[in-house]
């Protein structure tokens, strides 16, 4: 029993050390924002923020375009 709890000690340990090796120490190292797991939702509307503003650009490049066609 004391060898089962050591063993679950052990793993707790590795795991929290994953963790913190991901989210802290890597992106220190990368020079990125640390806890990436926690920011995913932020990046993907970012993402849909630039894909709203390259619609917009690519319609008003139309307009620009159409109304140089007039002139």
């Amino acid at each position: 029993m004391i060898l089962v709890l050591e063993l679950v000690e052990i793993v707790a340990a590795l795991a929290l050390l994953y963790f913190i090796a991901m989210q802290v120490f890597i992106p220190i190292v990368r020079g990125t924002p640390l806890y990436p797991m926690f920011r995913r939702e932020k990046k993907i509307l970012d993402d849909l923020k630039q894909a709203r503003q390259a619609v917009v650009e690519s319609d008003l490049k139309k307009e620009v375009k159409k109304t140089k066609e007039r002139i």
